[in-house]
């Protein structure tokens, strides 16, 4: 079982230039793997199109492609049209008419984007009936590109100086890449690789190598005695006779600063009394991480050792991760720990949790349930009540569990709901101080059109803006302040006018945005993390006591995925508000990542995770059976009439009641 750690670095410390420089080296290399995958494509391409019959296909998939893009031009603006008139308050005859051409252009779209669908196909047919017998070229081209890889090996590691071990991290994680583009693309989809600007983030990988086995069928070789036939470069772990070479990469190996990986990582200290340390008050928890570049090069990293590595864990890998947090860059220390797989839980009830995103009448959203069918022990008491301490002047909510008869509910309460649109007003504020400071600037450009070389920018350009990035780097550049000149830009040369005049209103609003940018994302950042936290509570508490957990097989991110402009409309259409915070609850709430939290939280305590199908959880009565049709009662409520027997019934409670009995009749696949 291999999990990662992930400890603090001081916000003082200042990465040395040679941090910085494996971290430009490995951006560098991100977007060389994408010029050679792009290169790679281009000559499968050319390739595929040497065939008359592909290239055939070829052209009429891009008429179809084109013609499905005016399709969606003439949906999108029937649906500006619709939403104009709700709106406006138009009368139902109009608002019947808007509806009724928005219908016809989805059919229309539906129909050219079938016609999409059947030439993808067509061309995928032809391509692999073409497959054996371009065999030999596309080992061609593949062998280009992986001689391309392999050459930026020699270019980034011996001639520039990366470190060997951020090379094939990175090369793995481009292959990955590729694989989930590829996926994508088999289910006719669109995906491809893109170049990736600079901003400062990225991370440092040092590897920890060692050979557990050597041979003691010989003292010299190969060729081995133990060889077979079969396999005449026999492992050392293959080996009948074979003998323990490296020791296990121990914490308490990696901290006392001998063995033999002393020059590639340290982290120190490191003690068996975990439970005492943890009650250290923080400032006593600080340590050293050291870790060891090409050239000989060491670097020292203070980090908060908030939670010692277990005693039996094998470290071999460690990364130095630079990302952004809230609009601030920040430091991570990544250990990467091998642990024994533990062993299966044979004991203990069978707990079933169907998740959701429900809004209560109290106004607080229900988020999943929670039943056993056996005795479940109480969460821990932060669980069962909203935390709350003082925090700005405010109290300070978090999600928490509910007791009902027989079951548990997970609740988010709508205090912090209310406090998921602090972000959003903040960037309201954002948004309309840029419009206003753009339309100046736009007013500027059209009053000094011989201004627009100097500043950089064009008139059309700048009306176009709809986000502030693109002028906040503008004013950035521009600042005169001395402040600016500290961090190396160099003074522009502007006109005078503009310098006097609109400029330092420019820097005034440049600085209050970056302010109002940080405390938005602060803001989103704690709200997530506040969650996160309680999602993976809640799985340590269920890991610590279930014998098998289960769990639907939902497609959160298609349930709440947003309707293409191609979806079928039957009915009256929803109000853009009404539909936009449904998703806005659902993508807070992330019913997938707790349902993450409780497999993972399960896996690492040998707790079997078992998928139930979840059609027709809540729309089947478990009371009668009577399994009811597409309603909308069942998306607007909790509590539902059942058509069949006409008693009302919980839906997610039905549920899991569903989901037990499921499980116990072997109708479920376990996935761990």
């Amino acid at each position: 079982m291999e999990l990662v750690y992930r400890y603090g670095v001081a916000s003082w410390w200042q990465a040395p230039p040679e941090v910085m420089e494996q971290l430009w080296l490995g951006h560098q290399l991100d977007n060389r793997l994408v010029a050679v995958n792009a290169e790679h494509e281009q000559g499968k391409a050319a390739h595929w199109g040497s065939f008359p019959d592909v290239a055939e296909h070829e052209q009429a998939l891009a008429a179809a492609t084109d013609e499905v893009a005016a399709a969606r031009r003439q949906v999108a603006a029937a649906r500006q049209r619709l939403g104009a008139a709700k709106h406006d308050g138009a009368d139902k005859k109009r608002v019947q008419q808007a509806e009724a051409e928005l219908r016809e252009q989805q059919a229309a779209l539906r129909e050219a984007t079938a016609r999409v669908k059947k030439l993808r196909a067509r061309r995928r047919e032809t391509i692999q009936a073409r497959v054996e017998e371009s065999q030999a070229a596309l080992a061609a081209l593949e062998q280009q590109r992986r001689d391309a890889i392999a050459g930026l090996y020699a270019e980034f590691c011996q001639g520039r100086g990366l470190h060997w071990a951020t090379y094939g991290r990175r090369v793995k994680q481009h292959e990955q890449a590729r694989m989930r583009v590829a996926a994508v693309r088999a289910g006719a989809g669109a995906a491809q690789m893109r170049f990736r600007p600079w901003d400062g983030t990225g991370a440092v990988t040092v590897q920890l190598q060692r050979q557990a086995w050597s041979h003691g069928c010989a003292e010299q070789g190969p060729p081995w005695p133990c060889a077979t036939p079969g396999k005449p470069r026999s492992k050392p772990a293959e080996c009948p006779q074979r003998r323990p070479r490296d020791p296990v990469r121990s914490p308490a190996l990696l901290a006392s600063g001998g063995g033999k990986w002393r020059n590639v990582f340290q982290l120190r200290p490191w003690v068996e009394d975990t439970d005492g340390w943890k009650r250290r008050p923080r400032s006593a928890r600080r340590g050293t991480a050291i870790l060891g570049l090409s050239g000989g090069r060491r670097v020292e990293v203070p980090v908060l050792v908030d939670r010692m590595l277990p005693a039996e864990a094998d470290v071999p890998m460690v990364e130095l991760v630079r990302s952004r947090r809230a609009g601030r860059l920040v430091w991570h220390l990544c250990v990467t720990v091998v642990l024994p797989d533990p062993p299966p839980r044979a004991s203990g009830p069978a707990v079933a949790v169907h998740l959701g995103w429900r809004a209560r009448r109290d106004g607080n959203i229900r988020v999943g349930v929670i039943q056993a069918d056996g005795p479940l022990p109480a969460p821990p008491d932060d669980l069962l009540r909203p935390a709350s301490r003082p925090r700005r002047g405010k109290p300070h909510h978090r999600p928490y569990l509910e007791r009902h008869d027989g079951w548990w509910e997970v609740v988010v309460p709508a205090q912090l709901w209310d406090l998921v649109g602090r972000p959003e007003a903040i960037r309201s504020r954002r948004d309309q101080a840029f419009n206003k400071i753009r339309d100046r600037l736009a007013g500027w450009l059209e009053d000094h059109p011989d201004d627009a070389e100097a500043l950089g920018v064009e008139l059309q350009e700048v009306k176009a803006w709809r986000s502030p990035r693109r002028l906040a780097g503008l004013v950035r550049q521009w600042d005169p302040s001395p402040h600016a000149r500290a961090r190396g830009a160099t003074a522009p040369d502007l006109p005078a006018g503009f310098a006097a005049g609109l400029l330092p209103d420019l820097v005034a609003w440049w600085r209050r945005d970056l302010h109002l940018m940080r405390n938005e994302r602060g803001e989103r950042h704690d709200l997530r993390a506040r969650r996160d936290d309680v999602w993976r509570q809640v799985g340590a508490w269920l890991g610590a006591h279930a014998g098998r957990l289960v769990v639907g097989d939902e497609d959160y991110r298609k349930i709440r995925r947003r309707p293409g402009l191609d979806d079928d409309v039957d009915g009256p259409l929803p109000t853009v508000a009404a539909a936009e915070a449904v998703r806005a609850r659902a993508a807070f709430v992330a019913p997938g990542l707790l349902r993450a939290a409780l497999a993972g939280a399960a896996a690492r305590r040998g707790v079997p995770v078992v998928k139930v199908p979840a059609k027709g959880l809540t729309r089947e009565h478990a009371g009668c059976g009577h399994v009811g049709q597409d309603d909308p009662q069942y998306a607007a409520g909790i509590v539902v009439t059942c058509p069949g027997c006409g008693e009302e019934y919980d839906q997610d409670v039905n549920a899991v009641g569903l989901m037990l009995g499921r499980e116990r009749s072997g109708g479920g696949t376990t996935a761990g």
